[in-house]
């Protein structure tokens, strides 16, 4: 009983504020569940409108660019890994089609779709294809860019040819282009609400 009190009015812990995920301010009123995150009534109304909207050809075009560039790294580990090991590590597939979707992914705001999945998967293979290209040159040194851009059918056949070989070969650079494909799937958007934010307490 010593521990009661009567001067002062004690209340329990407030709840603690929910922020918004897109501008990150508290959320005073209402709110939206999107896609598992707390959302403001402004920001849920600029996701539904950028959803409606097209990315339009300069996102193709970032896609693009992003995913060569992402191609370009992947092909450049692949053969230092090579290099360095004495190994060719077909694993390393994996990893471009990682690289390339998630570059892909980002170029488009992380939109997604079947346009940028067919993009990624051509960018991927190819990436995996041309990374042969370094050791064709250190075999030959009479071989030069023209002769590589005449031998393109060649190189973009190798990953089939040789995998028919080596079938596990095979099985990974069909893991890194599912990679590629499933890192830029469509997100579907579910949106919930409004549901009423919980008031702080004095």
């Amino acid at each position: 009983m010593d521990d009661l009190q009567f001067e002062r009015a004690e209340f329990g812990a407030a709840a603690p504020a929910r922020n918004c995920t897109g501008c990150h301010q508290p959320i005073a009123g209402a709110y939206f569940d999107v896609n598992g995150q707390p959302f403001c009534e402004a920001c849920t109304a600029a996701i539904r409108q950028a959803h409606r909207e097209s990315p339009g050809g300069a996102a193709f075009g970032r896609a693009l660019g992003a995913g060569l560039l992402a191609g370009a790294v992947g092909s450049s580990l692949y053969y230092l890994v090579a290099k360095i090991s004495g190994y060719q590590l077909s694993i390393i597939a994996i990893a471009v089609g990682f690289l390339v979707g998630r570059a892909v992914r980002w170029a488009t705001g992380g939109r997604g779709g079947v346009i940028y999945q067919v993009l990624a998967v051509c960018l991927t293979y190819a990436a995996i294809a041309f990374s042969w290209v370094p050791f064709l040159l250190e075999g030959e040194g009479s071989v030069d860019f023209l002769d590589v851009v005449r031998q393109t059918p060649v190189i973009l056949s190798l990953p089939v040819t040789l995998g028919i070989a080596r079938p596990f070969m095979l099985v990974i650079v069909g893991i890194g282009l599912w990679e590629a494909w499933k890192f830029t799937a469509p997100v579907p958007l579910a949106i919930s609400g409004p549901f009423t934010a919980a008031a702080s307490r004095p």
